[in-house]
C-alpha cells in the first residue's frame, strides 16, 4: 500500500519570498575582522599622512639649508676674488712706480694741484720712493706752486704711497688706504 502526504500550494499572487532563504545572522568572526581591517586601514592611511608631511618639512628645511649655505659660500668667494683681485692691483701699481720713479712724482704734483694755493703742502713719502725721485730727470711744472712743497721721508708710508698735508686737509694716497677704500665701496654698492 502507498501512503500519500499532504502537499500544500504555494501561495498565489507574488509571494516568492517564501523561496528566499531566511538571513543568515553575522558572524561575529568575520564582522570583527572586518572592524579591525578597516581601523587599521584608517590609522595606517594617518600615520602615513603625518610622515609624509614630517618628510616634506624636512626635504624644505634641507632645501633652504642648502640654499643659505650656497648664499654664504657664494658671499664668500665673491668677497675672496675682490680682495685677491685687489692685491693684484695693489701690486702692479707698486711694480709700475718703482720701474718708473717719475710716476710717483706725477702723482703727488696732480694731487697738489687740486689743492688751494692758500699754504704749502707737506708730502710724506717712503724714503725710497723720495729718493727714486731726487734721482729722476725734473719734471717741467709750475714752479710757483710747488716751490714751498715740503718733502718728508716717512718709512710708515709703503713703496708707491704718500700722504699730502696742509693746514686744512690731509689727502691720504697710501695704496693700502686708497684700496681699502676702494674694497668699501665696491662691498657696500
Amino acid at each position: 500500500m502507498t501512503s500519500f502526504k499532504h502537499w500544500t500550494p504555494p501561495p498565489i499572487g507574488g509571494h516568492a519570498a517564501a523561496n528566499t532563504p531566511a538571513p543568515v545572522a553575522p558572524d561575529p568572526v568575520q564582522a570583527a575582522y572586518a572592524r579591525g581591517l578597516a581601523e587599521g586601514q584608517s590609522r595606517g592611511a594617518a600615520t602615513a599622512a603625518q610622515q609624509l608631511q614630517a618628510s616634506r618639512l624636512a626635504v624644505e628645511g634641507a632645501g633652504r639649508a642648502i640654499a643659505d649655505a650656497r648664499d654664504a659660500v657664494s658671499g664668500e668667494i665673491e668677497e675672496t676674488v675682490t680682495v685677491l683681485a685687489m692685491a693684484i692691483a695693489q701690486r702692479m701699481i707698486v711694480r709700475e712706480l718703482r720701474a718708473d720713479p717719475a710716476a710717483i712724482g706725477d702723482l703727488v704734483r696732480r694731487t697738489i694741484a687740486t689743492l688751494p694755493p692758500s699754504a704749502p703742502p707737506s708730502v710724506r713719502i717712503n724714503p725710497e720712493d723720495l729718493a727714486a725721485l731726487e734721482s729722476a730727470p725734473p719734471v717741467a711744472t709750475d714752479s710757483s706752486r710747488h716751490a714751498d712743497v715740503e718733502w718728508i721721508p716717512d718709512p710708515a708710508v709703503e713703496r708707491g704711497g704718500y700722504v699730502v698735508e696742509t693746514p686744512q686737509r690731509i689727502l691720504d694716497a697710501r695704496l693700502t688706504s686708497v684700496f681699502r677704500d676702494f674694497y668699501e665701496r665696491l662691498r657696500d654698492a
